[in-house]
């Protein structure tokens, strides 16, 4: 079963809005839907989340001359970037039925589409940590550079990033059952052409210049660091992407009930 299947016994896609019936009876409950479409185009916006962090602890010194950057002292860093971007489902000439509850559940669709095109945006997620300096640091571009430090540096970076982008339907039928005693499907689709397109979706997660500890460099001097302490740096990284379900043309059905019930599936679907 597809991803879109699989989030459809989940959740009995609550979310759609296309030829969409949502039932939360413990009752029988009985859907009817008859669906036709002629062309026509849905696309969901692209989803970007970024966090970009630049850090610099501990004293500094920048100059022609000598420079000279000292500390008697501990450096502790914690940084926590979370990223989640996620792109919205596109659904054209499609049928989606989602039935929740305890008694018995009878559906039948009948579906028609011609053309349509539905494509889901792009997702991209990611963290950007930059300049990451912990410590002392000296430089000079025309004379010596001397950075000291008497204390630890600690640092402490935990970066997810997770990215996932919409499932993209079009001419198509989706029903979903959840708890149903007795469930009864029969689905009829009708397609001509179609195109369905789920977007790309990119997770990142990136680091520069990181260091910890004194730093001392010169353009055309001598460069003295020293440390009497000690350095510390847990990074922790988490890159989730996942790209949606393309479905075009096609009948899907998910069902789940208790043990004593059934489940009846009768399907019948053209495709050109």
């Amino acid at each position: 079963m597809t991803r879109i299947g699989r989030l459809l016994v989940v959740s009995a896609l609550a979310c759609f809005g296309l030829a969409l019936l949502v039932s939360t009876a413990q009752a029988a409950t009985v859907v009817q839907n008859q669906n036709s479409s002629d062309g026509g185009s849905a696309l969901s916006g692209n989803a970007t989340a970024t966090n970009t962090a630049s850090v610099g602890v501990g004293p500094s010194a920048t100059g022609f001359g000598p420079a000279q950057a000292s500390q008697i002292g501990s450096n502790s860093v914690a940084i926590s970037q979370s990223a989640v971007a996620k792109s919205g489902d596109a659904v054209v000439g499609s049928q989606i039925t989602g039935i929740v509850g305890g008694g018995n559940a009878t559906v039948q669709n009948q579906n028609s589409g011609l053309g349509g095109d539905a494509s889901s945006g792009d997702a991209v997620a990611s963290n950007l940590i930059d300049g990451l300096s912990v410590g002392p640091s000296a430089f000079s571009e025309g004379d010596d550079a001397m950075a000291s430090q008497l204390g630890d540096n600690d640092v402490d970076i935990a970066q997810a990033a997770s990215a996932i982008t919409g499932d993209a339907v079009v001419n198509s039928q989706v029903t979903g059952i959840v708890g149903a005693r007795d469930a009864v499907v029969q689905g009829q689709n009708s397609a001509d052409g179609g195109t369905a397109d789920s977007g790309p979706a990119d997770a990142a997660n990136e680091i520069f210049g990181g260091g910890a500890g004194p730093v001392a460099t010169s353009s055309i001097g001598t460069g003295l660091a020293s440390q009497n302490g000690d350095n510390v740096a847990d990074v922790a990284q988490d890159a989730e992407s996942v790209s949606g379900d393309g479905v075009a043309g096609s009948q899907v059905v998910g069902t789940v009930g208790d043990a004593f019930g059934f489940a009846t599936v009768r399907e019948s679907a053209a495709g050109f």
